[in-house]
């Protein structure tokens, strides 16, 4: 009797199949990340957002003079932008301004120095965040 050798070319339907059951679970994992990668770039999104309103309204004070710096709450919190379509109308920005000592630590007189504190206030998820920037003007 005579064998004839065969060539086995491709696969077999059980190799497909487990290459398959191998794909697709692959392609699952990485479809969990989408929703948890969106929820992060919304965040950051959010985030940076209110970084620069902060960083915008110190500039914005910044920019006066020593004596032009009132001191207390000059800026009550409220949103900067008043078109309620804008992305930016949930944020809401405060300002207040205080004495500040040699040390850092506010005073009631003034000393040569006035701190600048600026407050952007939002909503994420039903959970409010905030952003805070201090900055220090020295009258000399």
């Amino acid at each position: 009797m005579i064998f004839k050798k065969q060539n086995k070319r491709g696969f077999t339907l059980i190799e497909a199949v487990i290459a398959l059951t191998i794909f697709v679970i692959g392609i699952l994992a990485v479809l969990q990340f989408l929703p948890m990668s969106t929820k992060l770039a919304a965040r950051a999104r959010l985030k940076s957002q209110a970084v620069f309103l902060t960083q915008g309204k110190v500039e914005e004070y910044l920019a006066k003079s020593y004596l032009e710096l009132e001191t207390g709450v000059v800026e009550i919190r409220a949103s900067q932008v008043s078109d309620t379509t804008s992305q930016l109308y949930r944020f809401e920005t405060e300002v207040e301004i205080s004495y500040v000592d040699e040390d850092l630590n506010e005073v009631a007189e003034e000393q040569g120095m006035k701190k600048i504190k600026v407050t952007t206030y939002w909503t994420e998820r039903g959970q409010g965040k905030k952003e805070e920037l201090v900055a220090l003007v020295s009258r000399y």
